[in-house]
Protein backbone atom coordinates (compact mmCIF):
# COMPACT_ATOMS: atom_id res chain seq x y z
CA UNK A 1 0.00 0.00 0.00
CA UNK A 2 2.74 2.25 0.81
CA UNK A 3 4.02 1.59 -2.50
CA UNK A 4 1.42 2.55 -4.33
CA UNK A 5 0.65 5.53 -2.63
CA UNK A 6 4.24 6.70 -4.38
CA UNK A 7 6.54 6.59 -1.86
CA UNK A 8 9.78 6.64 -3.00
CA UNK A 9 11.60 3.00 -3.22
CA UNK A 10 14.53 3.72 -0.77
CA UNK A 11 12.18 4.38 1.97
CA UNK A 12 10.78 1.33 2.05
CA UNK A 13 13.99 -0.65 1.97
CA UNK A 14 13.60 -1.90 5.43
CA UNK A 15 10.31 -3.16 4.51
CA UNK A 16 10.96 -5.46 1.20
CA UNK A 17 14.00 -6.97 2.84
CA UNK A 18 11.48 -7.84 5.59
CA UNK A 19 9.17 -9.34 2.53
CA UNK A 20 11.96 -11.04 1.60
CA UNK A 21 12.67 -13.04 4.34
CA UNK A 22 9.02 -13.65 5.25
CA UNK A 23 8.98 -15.17 1.61
CA UNK A 24 12.32 -17.42 1.82
CA UNK A 25 11.84 -18.43 5.38
CA UNK A 26 9.63 -21.47 4.27
CA UNK A 27 10.43 -21.61 0.87
CA UNK A 28 12.48 -24.83 0.49
CA UNK A 29 9.51 -26.84 3.05
CA UNK A 30 6.98 -25.75 0.41
CA UNK A 31 8.93 -26.53 -2.32
CA UNK A 32 9.08 -30.00 -1.16
CA UNK A 33 5.65 -30.40 -0.35
CA UNK A 34 4.16 -28.70 -3.52
CA UNK A 35 6.45 -31.49 -5.20
CA UNK A 36 5.77 -34.39 -3.32
CA UNK A 37 2.14 -33.57 -3.51
CA UNK A 38 2.15 -33.15 -7.31
CA UNK A 39 1.28 -28.96 -7.90
CA UNK A 40 2.97 -28.93 -10.21
CA UNK A 41 2.31 -25.06 -10.82
CA UNK A 42 2.89 -24.16 -7.15
CA UNK A 43 6.16 -26.05 -7.24
CA UNK A 44 7.27 -24.30 -10.70
CA UNK A 45 6.67 -20.90 -8.67
CA UNK A 46 8.52 -21.72 -5.67
CA UNK A 47 10.85 -23.23 -7.85
CA UNK A 48 11.35 -19.95 -9.95
CA UNK A 49 10.81 -17.31 -6.98
CA UNK A 50 14.09 -19.75 -4.95
CA UNK A 51 16.00 -18.92 -7.98
CA UNK A 52 15.03 -15.30 -8.10
CA UNK A 53 15.49 -14.61 -4.41
CA UNK A 54 19.33 -16.65 -4.52
CA UNK A 55 17.97 -19.13 -2.43
CA UNK A 56 21.81 -20.79 -3.22
CA UNK A 57 22.85 -18.33 -0.96
CA UNK A 58 20.79 -19.07 1.94
CA UNK A 59 21.61 -21.91 4.49
CA UNK A 60 18.24 -23.53 3.60
CA UNK A 61 18.67 -23.34 -0.04
CA UNK A 62 20.14 -26.85 -0.32
CA UNK A 63 17.63 -27.71 -3.31
CA UNK A 64 18.73 -24.58 -5.19
CA UNK A 65 22.59 -25.59 -4.11
CA UNK A 66 22.03 -28.48 -6.67
CA UNK A 67 21.60 -25.99 -9.67
CA UNK A 68 18.97 -27.16 -11.08
CA UNK A 69 15.56 -28.37 -11.13
CA UNK A 70 16.22 -31.84 -12.17
CA UNK A 71 18.34 -32.45 -9.77
CA UNK A 72 16.27 -31.21 -7.24
CA UNK A 73 13.50 -32.79 -8.13
CA UNK A 74 15.50 -36.21 -9.22
CA UNK A 75 15.36 -36.18 -13.21
CA UNK A 76 12.05 -34.04 -13.25
CA UNK A 77 12.03 -31.69 -15.86
CA UNK A 78 10.62 -28.03 -15.66
CA UNK A 79 9.01 -27.76 -19.20
CA UNK A 80 7.09 -30.75 -18.48
CA UNK A 81 5.56 -29.62 -15.20
CA UNK A 82 4.19 -26.57 -16.58
CA UNK A 83 4.45 -23.62 -19.90
CA UNK A 84 6.40 -21.09 -18.31
CA UNK A 85 6.09 -17.31 -19.88
CA UNK A 86 8.32 -14.83 -19.40
CA UNK A 87 7.10 -11.22 -18.64
CA UNK A 88 8.33 -8.03 -17.18
CA UNK A 89 6.99 -4.06 -15.78
CA UNK A 90 8.46 -0.93 -17.28
CA UNK A 91 7.42 2.08 -17.41
CA UNK A 92 5.68 2.47 -20.02
CA UNK A 93 3.77 -1.52 -19.26
CA UNK A 94 3.35 -1.04 -15.75
CA UNK A 95 -0.48 0.49 -14.12
CA UNK A 96 -0.10 -0.60 -10.70
CA UNK A 97 -1.97 -3.28 -8.23
CA UNK A 98 -5.50 -4.39 -8.86
CA UNK A 99 -8.16 -2.12 -8.65
CA UNK A 100 -6.30 1.19 -9.39
CA UNK A 101 -7.42 3.48 -11.99
CA UNK A 102 -3.91 2.75 -14.70
CA UNK A 103 -4.40 -1.37 -14.06
CA UNK A 104 -5.43 -2.43 -17.57
CA UNK A 105 -1.99 -0.44 -18.39
CA UNK A 106 -0.12 -4.01 -17.19
CA UNK A 107 1.16 -6.44 -19.66
CA UNK A 108 -1.33 -9.08 -20.43
CA UNK A 109 -2.12 -12.03 -22.07
CA UNK A 110 -4.55 -14.46 -23.95
CA UNK A 111 -5.22 -17.87 -23.36
CA UNK A 112 -7.39 -20.23 -25.27
CA UNK A 113 -7.95 -23.57 -25.96
CA UNK A 114 -5.32 -24.70 -28.85
CA UNK A 115 -7.07 -25.40 -32.70
CA UNK A 116 -7.97 -28.23 -33.99
CA UNK A 117 -8.19 -30.02 -30.58
CA UNK A 118 -11.70 -32.06 -29.69
CA UNK A 119 -13.00 -31.06 -26.11
CA UNK A 120 -15.25 -33.41 -24.72
CA UNK A 121 -15.03 -31.57 -21.36
CA UNK A 122 -14.70 -28.06 -19.82
CA UNK A 123 -10.62 -27.28 -19.67
CA UNK A 124 -9.17 -25.97 -16.35
CA UNK A 125 -6.40 -23.41 -15.92
CA UNK A 126 -4.21 -23.10 -13.17
CA UNK A 127 -1.72 -20.22 -13.43
CA UNK A 128 1.05 -18.25 -11.19
CA UNK A 129 2.89 -15.88 -11.25
CA UNK A 130 7.04 -15.51 -9.65
CA UNK A 131 9.55 -13.18 -9.31
CA UNK A 132 12.37 -13.39 -11.69
CA UNK A 133 14.83 -11.06 -9.82
CA UNK A 134 14.39 -8.72 -6.23
CA UNK A 135 11.37 -6.69 -8.00
CA UNK A 136 8.55 -6.89 -8.48
CA UNK A 137 8.01 -7.86 -4.78
CA UNK A 138 3.91 -7.90 -4.59
CA UNK A 139 2.95 -10.07 -7.44
CA UNK A 140 -0.63 -10.58 -7.94
CA UNK A 141 -2.49 -12.34 -11.18
CA UNK A 142 -5.98 -12.16 -12.34
CA UNK A 143 -8.54 -13.50 -15.38
CA UNK A 144 -10.63 -11.00 -17.03
CA UNK A 145 -13.03 -10.74 -20.14
CA UNK A 146 -14.63 -8.23 -21.92
CA UNK A 147 -18.41 -7.34 -21.22
CA UNK A 148 -20.12 -7.13 -24.36
CA UNK A 149 -20.29 -3.80 -25.36
CA UNK A 150 -16.32 -4.57 -26.11
CA UNK A 151 -17.17 -7.43 -28.66
CA UNK A 152 -19.55 -4.90 -30.35
CA UNK A 153 -17.06 -2.50 -30.98
CA UNK A 154 -14.64 -5.34 -32.39
CA UNK A 155 -11.95 -4.48 -29.09
CA UNK A 156 -11.32 -8.11 -29.21
CA UNK A 157 -7.83 -7.82 -28.20
CA UNK A 158 -8.37 -4.48 -26.01
CA UNK A 159 -8.85 -4.73 -22.35
CA UNK A 160 -11.17 -2.17 -21.66
CA UNK A 161 -13.37 -0.57 -18.80
CA UNK A 162 -16.66 -2.50 -17.86
CA UNK A 163 -14.27 -5.85 -17.70
CA UNK A 164 -15.76 -9.21 -15.99
CA UNK A 165 -13.48 -10.97 -13.22
CA UNK A 166 -13.24 -14.43 -13.69
CA UNK A 167 -10.93 -15.18 -10.63
CA UNK A 168 -7.66 -13.72 -8.93
CA UNK A 169 -5.02 -14.56 -6.61
CA UNK A 170 -5.25 -13.87 -2.92
CA UNK A 171 -2.94 -11.96 -0.68
CA UNK A 172 -3.07 -15.28 1.55
CA UNK A 173 -1.31 -17.36 -0.92
CA UNK A 174 2.35 -18.70 -0.76
CA UNK A 175 2.60 -17.45 -4.08
CA UNK A 176 -0.36 -15.83 -6.60
CA UNK A 177 -1.97 -18.56 -7.61
CA UNK A 178 -5.53 -18.92 -9.53
CA UNK A 179 -7.63 -21.51 -11.07
CA UNK A 180 -11.07 -21.27 -13.62
CA UNK A 181 -12.57 -23.46 -15.72
CA UNK A 182 -12.18 -21.55 -19.74
CA UNK A 183 -15.45 -20.34 -20.97
CA UNK A 184 -16.42 -21.42 -24.11
CA UNK A 185 -14.71 -20.32 -27.04
CA UNK A 186 -15.36 -16.84 -27.82
CA UNK A 187 -13.12 -14.81 -30.44
CA UNK A 188 -14.55 -11.63 -29.57
CA UNK A 189 -14.40 -12.05 -26.12
CA UNK A 190 -11.23 -13.91 -25.33
CA UNK A 191 -9.63 -14.59 -21.63
CA UNK A 192 -7.36 -12.18 -20.49
CA UNK A 193 -4.37 -13.03 -17.67
CA UNK A 194 -3.26 -10.29 -16.60
CA UNK A 195 -0.36 -10.15 -13.89
CA UNK A 196 0.53 -6.98 -11.46
CA UNK A 197 1.87 -5.16 -8.75
CA UNK A 198 2.54 -2.22 -6.63
CA UNK A 199 2.99 1.09 -9.04
CA UNK A 200 6.92 1.50 -9.71
CA UNK A 201 7.70 -2.14 -8.82
CA UNK A 202 9.55 -2.64 -12.29
CA UNK A 203 11.13 -5.81 -13.43
CA UNK A 204 11.00 -9.52 -15.03
CA UNK A 205 8.29 -12.00 -13.85
CA UNK A 206 7.48 -15.38 -15.34
CA UNK A 207 3.82 -16.78 -15.62
CA UNK A 208 3.28 -20.53 -14.88
CA UNK A 209 0.48 -22.26 -16.66
CA UNK A 210 -1.23 -25.76 -16.67
CA UNK A 211 -4.39 -26.93 -17.86
CA UNK A 212 -6.52 -29.86 -18.41
CA UNK A 213 -6.48 -29.52 -22.17
CA UNK A 214 -4.02 -28.38 -24.41
CA UNK A 215 -3.98 -24.14 -24.25
CA UNK A 216 -2.58 -21.49 -26.53
CA UNK A 217 -0.93 -18.43 -24.96
CA UNK A 218 -0.42 -15.36 -27.07
CA UNK A 219 0.83 -11.85 -25.29
CA UNK A 220 -1.22 -9.01 -26.64
CA UNK A 221 1.58 -6.29 -27.33
CA UNK A 222 1.39 -2.99 -28.21
CA UNK A 223 0.34 -2.78 -31.93
CA UNK A 224 -3.02 -5.08 -31.07
CA UNK A 225 -3.60 -3.09 -27.73
CA UNK A 226 -3.49 0.31 -29.13
CA UNK A 227 -6.14 -0.32 -32.38
CA UNK A 228 -7.78 3.41 -32.40
CA UNK A 229 -3.73 4.33 -33.50
CA UNK A 230 -3.06 4.28 -37.92
CA UNK A 231 0.80 4.81 -38.86
CA UNK A 232 1.06 5.20 -42.81
CA UNK A 233 4.61 6.04 -43.78
CA UNK A 234 4.88 8.83 -46.66
CA UNK A 235 8.05 9.99 -48.08
CA UNK A 236 8.22 13.51 -49.55
CA UNK A 237 10.66 14.90 -51.91
CA UNK A 238 11.46 18.61 -52.52
CA UNK A 239 13.69 19.51 -55.49
CA UNK A 240 14.71 21.90 -58.65
CA UNK A 241 13.01 19.69 -61.10
CA UNK A 242 9.47 20.30 -61.46
CA UNK A 243 6.90 18.72 -60.62
CA UNK A 244 8.74 18.66 -57.18
CA UNK A 245 9.39 22.47 -57.11
CA UNK A 246 6.39 23.48 -56.40
CA UNK A 247 5.69 22.55 -53.48
CA UNK A 248 8.78 24.00 -51.94
CA UNK A 249 6.80 26.22 -49.53
CA UNK A 250 9.95 26.84 -47.03
CA UNK A 251 9.19 26.92 -43.47
CA UNK A 252 7.59 30.01 -41.11
CA UNK A 253 8.43 31.97 -38.46
CA UNK A 254 7.40 31.31 -34.91
CA UNK A 255 4.81 33.97 -33.69
CA UNK A 256 3.69 35.43 -37.08
CA UNK A 257 1.56 34.56 -39.96
CA UNK A 258 3.26 32.38 -42.68
CA UNK A 259 4.55 33.84 -46.08
CA UNK A 260 1.83 33.42 -49.22
CA UNK A 261 4.32 30.63 -50.39
CA UNK A 262 4.05 28.76 -47.20
CA UNK A 263 0.86 27.51 -48.38
CA UNK A 264 2.62 25.39 -51.03
CA UNK A 265 3.56 23.33 -48.94
CA UNK A 266 2.23 19.45 -49.28
CA UNK A 267 -1.00 18.66 -47.37
CA UNK A 268 -2.73 15.94 -46.53
CA UNK A 269 -6.11 15.64 -45.57
CA UNK A 270 -7.03 12.68 -43.07
CA UNK A 271 -10.86 10.96 -42.94
CA UNK A 272 -11.74 8.72 -40.29
CA UNK A 273 -14.02 5.90 -42.01
CA UNK A 274 -16.88 4.18 -40.87
CA UNK A 275 -17.29 0.18 -39.92
CA UNK A 276 -18.61 -1.53 -42.31
CA UNK A 277 -20.63 -3.57 -39.83
CA UNK A 278 -23.16 -1.69 -37.81
CA UNK A 279 -22.60 -1.60 -34.29
CA UNK A 280 -24.04 -0.48 -31.41
CA UNK A 281 -25.00 3.45 -31.14
CA UNK A 282 -23.65 3.39 -27.85
CA UNK A 283 -20.38 2.66 -29.16
CA UNK A 284 -20.18 4.85 -32.74
CA UNK A 285 -17.92 6.94 -32.95
CA UNK A 286 -18.26 10.13 -34.74
CA UNK A 287 -16.56 10.43 -38.00
CA UNK A 288 -14.59 13.88 -38.33
CA UNK A 289 -11.81 15.17 -41.02
CA UNK A 290 -8.47 16.34 -39.66
CA UNK A 291 -5.74 18.32 -42.02
CA UNK A 292 -1.80 17.38 -41.37
CA UNK A 293 0.48 19.83 -42.75
CA UNK A 294 4.10 19.28 -43.88
CA UNK A 295 6.25 22.14 -44.57
CA UNK A 296 9.98 22.20 -45.97
CA UNK A 297 12.67 24.23 -43.72
CA UNK A 298 14.16 25.22 -47.24
CA UNK A 299 13.07 27.07 -50.28
CA UNK A 300 15.50 25.05 -52.17
CA UNK A 301 18.00 22.42 -51.49
CA UNK A 302 17.67 19.30 -53.92
CA UNK A 303 18.89 16.87 -51.19
CA UNK A 304 16.15 17.55 -48.84
CA UNK A 305 14.34 14.50 -48.18
CA UNK A 306 11.92 13.86 -45.74
CA UNK A 307 9.50 11.26 -43.95
CA UNK A 308 6.20 11.92 -42.64
CA UNK A 309 5.06 9.24 -40.56
CA UNK A 310 3.55 8.48 -37.12
CA UNK A 311 0.02 10.22 -37.93
CA UNK A 312 -1.98 8.97 -34.62
CA UNK A 313 -5.51 9.79 -34.35
CA UNK A 314 -8.22 7.77 -32.65
CA UNK A 315 -10.44 5.81 -35.24
CA UNK A 316 -13.36 3.53 -35.22
CA UNK A 317 -12.95 0.41 -37.01
CA UNK A 318 -12.15 1.07 -40.69
CA UNK A 319 -13.98 -0.11 -43.54
CA UNK A 320 -15.43 1.40 -46.63
CA UNK A 321 -18.04 4.37 -46.82
CA UNK A 322 -21.37 3.95 -46.17
CA UNK A 323 -23.73 3.95 -48.79
CA UNK A 324 -25.76 7.76 -49.73
CA UNK A 325 -28.23 8.37 -47.73
CA UNK A 326 -31.17 11.37 -48.03
CA UNK A 327 -29.64 14.35 -45.90
CA UNK A 328 -32.14 14.44 -43.53
CA UNK A 329 -31.59 11.00 -42.54
CA UNK A 330 -27.32 11.58 -42.38
CA UNK A 331 -28.25 14.71 -40.23
CA UNK A 332 -30.21 12.92 -38.08
CA UNK A 333 -27.72 10.16 -37.66
CA UNK A 334 -24.90 12.63 -37.08
CA UNK A 335 -26.89 14.08 -34.18
CA UNK A 336 -27.34 11.15 -32.71
CA UNK A 337 -23.64 10.12 -32.77
CA UNK A 338 -22.88 13.32 -30.80
CA UNK A 339 -25.27 12.56 -28.06
CA UNK A 340 -23.96 8.85 -27.57
CA UNK A 341 -20.02 10.37 -28.09
CA UNK A 342 -21.40 12.99 -25.17
CA UNK A 343 -22.92 10.28 -23.21
CA UNK A 344 -20.11 8.02 -23.57
CA UNK A 345 -18.03 10.98 -22.41
CA UNK A 346 -19.72 12.12 -19.44
CA UNK A 347 -19.83 8.14 -18.42
CA UNK A 348 -16.06 7.93 -18.53
CA UNK A 349 -15.89 10.87 -16.59
CA UNK A 350 -18.52 9.78 -13.80
CA UNK A 351 -16.41 6.61 -13.48
CA UNK A 352 -13.73 7.01 -11.57
CA UNK A 353 -12.74 3.60 -11.14
CA UNK A 354 -13.26 2.54 -14.45
CA UNK A 355 -15.34 -0.68 -12.97
CA UNK A 356 -17.65 0.07 -16.00
CA UNK A 357 -20.73 1.26 -12.98
CA UNK A 358 -20.74 4.67 -11.12
CA UNK A 359 -21.98 5.17 -7.68
CA UNK A 360 -23.40 7.85 -6.22
CA UNK A 361 -20.15 9.47 -4.69
CA UNK A 362 -18.46 8.99 -7.73
CA UNK A 363 -21.38 11.17 -9.55
CA UNK A 364 -20.69 13.98 -6.71
CA UNK A 365 -16.95 13.71 -6.90
CA UNK A 366 -17.59 14.37 -10.75
CA UNK A 367 -19.97 17.22 -10.34
CA UNK A 368 -17.50 19.14 -7.95
CA UNK A 369 -14.30 18.24 -10.62
CA UNK A 370 -16.24 19.16 -13.47
CA UNK A 371 -18.89 21.96 -13.90
CA UNK A 372 -19.87 20.32 -17.59
CA UNK A 373 -20.98 17.56 -15.12
CA UNK A 374 -22.68 19.49 -13.31
CA UNK A 375 -24.67 21.02 -15.84
CA UNK A 376 -25.69 18.16 -17.67
CA UNK A 377 -27.37 16.60 -15.04
CA UNK A 378 -28.63 20.27 -14.09
CA UNK A 379 -26.76 19.70 -10.51
CA UNK A 380 -25.14 22.32 -8.06
CA UNK A 381 -21.23 21.60 -7.96
CA UNK A 382 -21.40 21.20 -4.36
CA UNK A 383 -23.75 18.95 -3.17
CA UNK A 384 -25.55 20.02 0.40
CA UNK A 385 -28.00 18.49 2.57
CA UNK A 386 -28.99 21.79 3.48
CA UNK A 387 -29.72 23.49 0.29
CA UNK A 388 -31.47 20.50 -0.68
CA UNK A 389 -28.93 19.80 -4.03
CA UNK A 390 -28.42 16.20 -1.94
CA UNK A 391 -32.17 15.66 -2.22
CA UNK A 392 -32.02 16.40 -6.40
CA UNK A 393 -28.78 13.83 -6.93
CA UNK A 394 -30.53 11.38 -4.86
CA UNK A 395 -33.85 11.59 -7.10
CA UNK A 396 -32.09 11.63 -10.45
CA UNK A 397 -29.97 9.23 -9.50
CA UNK A 398 -32.83 6.64 -8.66
CA UNK A 399 -34.43 7.68 -12.06
CA UNK A 400 -31.09 6.35 -13.37
CA UNK A 401 -30.62 3.19 -11.11
CA UNK A 402 -33.28 1.29 -12.86
CA UNK A 403 -32.16 -2.14 -11.62
CA UNK A 404 -31.78 -0.87 -7.81
CA UNK A 405 -28.30 -1.81 -7.27
CA UNK A 406 -27.03 1.30 -6.46
CA UNK A 407 -24.72 1.69 -9.17
CA UNK A 408 -25.46 3.34 -12.65
CA UNK A 409 -24.63 1.65 -16.22
CA UNK A 410 -23.99 3.15 -19.51
CA UNK A 411 -26.94 1.32 -20.35
CA UNK A 412 -28.67 2.98 -17.42
CA UNK A 413 -27.42 6.13 -18.39
CA UNK A 414 -28.89 6.13 -22.36
CA UNK A 415 -32.01 4.67 -21.07
CA UNK A 416 -32.19 7.91 -18.73
CA UNK A 417 -30.98 10.39 -21.46
CA UNK A 418 -34.02 8.79 -24.03
CA UNK A 419 -36.59 9.16 -21.30
CA UNK A 420 -35.96 12.94 -19.72
CA UNK A 421 -33.24 14.43 -21.56
CA UNK A 422 -34.04 14.39 -25.34
CA UNK A 423 -37.72 15.10 -25.17
CA UNK A 424 -37.00 18.21 -23.18
CA UNK A 425 -34.60 19.27 -25.55
CA UNK A 426 -37.07 18.74 -28.65
CA UNK A 427 -39.60 20.59 -27.03
CA UNK A 428 -36.32 23.52 -26.53
CA UNK A 429 -36.29 23.48 -30.16
CA UNK A 430 -39.87 23.72 -31.29
CA UNK A 431 -39.88 26.29 -29.05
Amino acid sequence: RARQGYLPQELLVEAYHKLRRRKIEFLPSSFRTSLTSKKNVLCAGLWLRGVALRMHEERNGADWKLGSFSKASRGMKLENLAICVKGSFTKVRSGGAFGTPMWRQNPYWIVRRKDGVRFDSATKVTVGVAEAGEYPATLCVHAVRNGEHAAMSGLSSVLVTGFEVLTGSSANDDLPIMSFTLPEHDETRPVFIVPSAAFGEYGSFTLVFEATDPIEIEEVNHPPRAVWQHEQPMTLEWSRERPHSVLMGGGRAAGGAPLMSWYRNPQFRISLKRAKRRISSKLRTLSTTIQVEVTSTAFMDPSLSVTASNFNFAASNSGPEPEAQPQQQQQQQQLKDEEDTRLRWIFTECDSQSDGSVTKAELIKACKRNPRIAAFFNLPRRINKEDGSEDMLLEKFGCMDKNNDDVVSLDELVQFYSQHCRPRRAELEEA
